[in-house]
């Protein structure tokens, strides 16, 4: 299978209603070549504000989205997605008017955006907040080291920051929780991290040894990049005979999955990944769960089994297939190299962010005080001092991975705000939390079932794009994989 070198050609492309219902909301918050410039600018401080360019709002694409969605839309079929995508179009198109420069943006439109916003991918609850503001200061105050005590005096009290400029930003506390909410983030058993290990290893021993092999004779000190990245999942994706496909996409630093495309997208500007066990990892998580469910789940010949299931919901579930998709993903990647989640900073930045924006913290706040949690928690009892190098490291890390990705899509630099005092932000990644919180326990339940049973199940976690806390779509995925058809 050959990489292909993303071009503007594919956004010139005709749109086909595949493409519709696999339509990914944040691909068009890209930037263009000057978004690494504008990200390190406001790492280092020179710029005050995170200015983000959007060029591929400007795609007629979206409208073409529009128009096949909205034919597709029906009040007769329990499968949703043509809604659901439908939707994130419509948000786009409100996102494309808050970015234009060509007149002033109204109060009603900015509430609308967030309103959009939330409806499509939900806002953090008290209690949902309070795990993790629990969780959080628990790392912080652990730190014994006593170097860490002016960063965790600054994380209880706030703080300034002054900038290259000369400008003064006044940084909150980061808030305590209401509610004492310890324990109460689930965890993988051991007996789950055992089963899942073993499996997966055997599952993925064609990719271990290639990446492997890799690594020990030709692998370079910072681990692989970009290109290398690429490559070695082509190679791994050939020899295990998936249909997946592998992009890699210019300008980019994220490594994701396109259902449109069929593949795992590289960003030319990814940071290395610097061991043969991570690059598993990220290969179980991208190829290995988003792939082949999408793989899988078109092969059924129901396209939104392939692209993500949409349906109604009870009361506790979820409508959408996505925070458990990424919380199985974000599991197994973990689970692949022996791990289990243990609530670390990084893995619950995302969620800290969007709580902060929606108390009114401008991206500057949010990046400043999320720098302050992964330097301190990143502190060792050994550690004798903190190094402009380490801080800098753990702004860079922020920036690409927390404040860009939360606040992409909004004018940054303009600090929109709805008539409630929320920063407006773009919420996709509160299913990383939300989605290990389903996710686990349910791993957990399986690894009870005698071994046949348990690697049943597992395949049919696999077997598609759906959430299966759900009852709706567990029933018609079921239906499926049994009668080939769907049975509601």
């Amino acid at each position: 299978m050959l990489s292909a070198q993303e071009t503007d050609v594919k956004h010139e492309k005709k749109v086909g209603l595949s493409e519709s219902l696999a339509l990914q909301s944040y691909e068009f918050f890209d930037g263009g070549p000057e978004r690494k410039t504008s990200v390190d600018r406001f790492v280092s401080g020179e710029s005050s504000e995170l200015v983000l360019e959007y060029p591929l709002l400007d795609d007629h694409e979206i409208e073409a989205h529009v128009s096949n969605l909205y034919v597709e839309v029906s009040d007769d079929n329990e499968v949703a997605t043509a809604e659901y995508r439908l939707a994130e179009a419509y948000f786009l198109l409100a996102a494309r008017r808050l970015n234009s420069a060509e007149r002033p943006v109204s109060q009603q439109e900015i509430d609308h955006f967030q309103e959009m916003n939330e409806a499509i991918y939900g806002k953090p609850d008290a209690a949902s907040t309070d795990k993790l503001l629990t969780r959080l200061w628990i790392l912080i105050d652990g730190i014994k080291n006593p170097i860490a005590q002016s960063i965790q005096a600054d994380l209880s009290t706030g703080f300034e920051v002054i900038l290259e400029d000369g400008s003064t930003v006044e940084v909150l506390a980061l808030p305590r929780p209401e509610n004492d909410q310890s324990g109460s983030l689930p965890e993988l058993s051991d007996e789950a991290v055992s089963w899942l290990q073993e499996t997966l290893l055997i599952k993925f021993a064609e990719a271990k040894d290639i990446f492997e092999e890799y690594f020990n004779t030709q692998a370079g000190e910072v681990g692989v990049g970009p290109e290398e990245i690429a490559t070695l999942f082509e190679e791994a994706i050939e020899t295990m005979g998936l249909d997946v496909g592998v992009i890699l996409k210019e300008n980019a630093t994220m490594l994701s999955w396109s259902s449109a495309d069929g593949a795992v997208c590289v960003g030319s500007e990814r940071e290395p990944i610097k061991t043969a066990n991570s690059l598993l990892g990220v290969f179980v998580h991208e190829v290995g769960v988003l792939g082949i469910r999408s793989s899988r789940g078109n092969s059924t010949g129901i396209e939104a089994l392939g692209s993500g299931l949409f349906t109604e919901a009870d009361e506790g579930e979820d409508p959408s297939y996505l925070a458990f998709e990424e919380g199985l993903a974000s599991t197994l990647q973990a689970a692949v190299q022996g791990k289990a989640e243990k609530w670390s900073a990084v893995s619950l930045a995302p969620d800290l962010c969007i709580a902060l924006a929606h108390q009114g913290w401008t991206p500057r706040q949010t990046q400043e005080l999320v720098t302050k949690i992964r330097t301190v928690v990143g502190i060792k009892k050994d550690t004798e001092q903190i190094t402009p190098e380490v801080i800098q490291k753990a702004a860079k890390a922020t920036a690409n991975y927390n404040t860009v990705r939360v606040f992409r899509g909004t004018p940054t630099d303009r600090h929109y705000k709805t008539s409630e005092g929320v920063t407006l932000h773009y919420a996709k990644d509160l299913a990383y939390v939300a989605g290990k919180i389903k996710a686990i326990p349910l791993l957990n339940q399986l690894a009870l079932l005698p071994a046949q049973e348990r690697e049943n199940e597992l395949e049919l976690l696999l077997s598609s794009k759906y959430d299966p806390t759900n009852k709706r779509q567990k029933t018609l995925v079921e239906s499926v994989e049994r009668h080939d058809k769907v049975m509601v």
